[in-house]
């Protein structure tokens, strides 16, 4: 038997017994071997980080330092100028009034010569004049450095009528605006609403407005008309200071009572007998004249 095969066979076993060794060896040694990053030991804070941190911390103290040196000084600039003289009033101008003075305007707003300007609320004066009942609305500005600009709309009178026992104005649109007084006393028509008839007020501007043409027809001395009624009944009714003459005017269809009413009148006054006359009323499209002496 020869030998020589058997020994290639066992040189082929111990090299593959060999790699096979190998093999393992690497394997363990990987396995064995440990993770840098997991066993890698965490940096430390140096000497830069802590010049990081303490460049920050000066930073911030700086910031706030600036902070309430600008506060201060705008405290500082603030209270100078609320006191000094250079923003005292000394130009108080008022437009717009006509049933208000212009001292009762001064008193109602606090608001006198020599009061630091930049010291006012504006807002405040505002407030103030508009709880007065005469004012409808109202504007106030500064004019720097000494100035100051009140612009107010008044309500506008237009009758007196009877309220709870006490006489007030009203404005056109029946709307009370304050109590008739002696102090500030204005000739005006009175105004009457028949009690279940205030609806009909909510176009008293317009059926005035309406009826302006019939005035305008009317001789000058019947002007002007010293009492208007609102009844649902009747209607508009208008009578005239010293004259026996009542105007009635249907509020249904009033266009075509008014146009009515004019034809009437210029037929009364061509004949010269439109002092005769003592009630013209215009209702439904018809028109009735009533005379009488005296």
């Amino acid at each position: 038997m020869s030998l020589l095969p058997l020994l290639g066979k066992k040189k082929l076993k111990n090299r593959y017994s060999e790699r096979r060794s190998i093999s393992l060896g690497r394997e363990k040694k990987s396995a064995d071997r440990p993770s840098r990053r997991a066993s890698a030991p965490r940096a430390r804070p140096g000497i830069k980080s802590l010049l990081g941190l303490f460049s920050a911390a000066t930073m911030l103290a700086v910031c706030a330092a600036a902070f309430i040196a600008v506060a201060v000084g705008l405290i500082f600039v603030y209270r100078w100028a609320t006191s000094s003289d250079y923003f005292a009033l000394r130009n108080i101008e008022v437009h717009g009034i006509n049933n208000l003075s212009y001292t009762e305007v001064l008193t109602a707003a606090e608001v006198h010569a020599g009061r630091n300007s930049l010291d006012l609320s504006l807002d405040a004066v505002e407030a103030r004049l508009v709880s007065n009942p005469w004012v409808s609305r109202v504007s106030v500005k500064r004019a720097l450095p000494d100035g100051l600009i009140i612009t107010i709309q008044e309500h506008e009178p237009r009758y007196w009528t009877l309220c709870n026992g006490h006489m007030y104005y009203a404005d056109s649109d029946a709307r009370l605006i304050t109590k008739v007084n002696s102090n500030k006393f204005l000739a005006l028509p009175i105004l009457e609403i028949d009690s279940g008839s205030e609806g009909l007020a909510r176009e008293l501007n317009v059926t005035t407005a309406k009826l302006a043409g019939v005035m305008e027809s009317l001789p000058a001395d019947y002007h002007p008309p010293a009492l208007f009624k609102l009844s649902r009944a009747s209607g508009m009714e208008v009578q005239f200071e010293g004259k026996n003459l009542s105007l009635l005017l249907g509020l249904e269809n009033i266009d075509d009572n008014i146009r009515r009413m004019l034809v009437v009148l210029k037929d009364l006054k061509s004949r010269d007998e439109l002092e005769q006359a003592r009630e013209i009323r215009a209702h439904d499209g018809k028109v009735w004249v009533i005379v009488g002496n005296g």
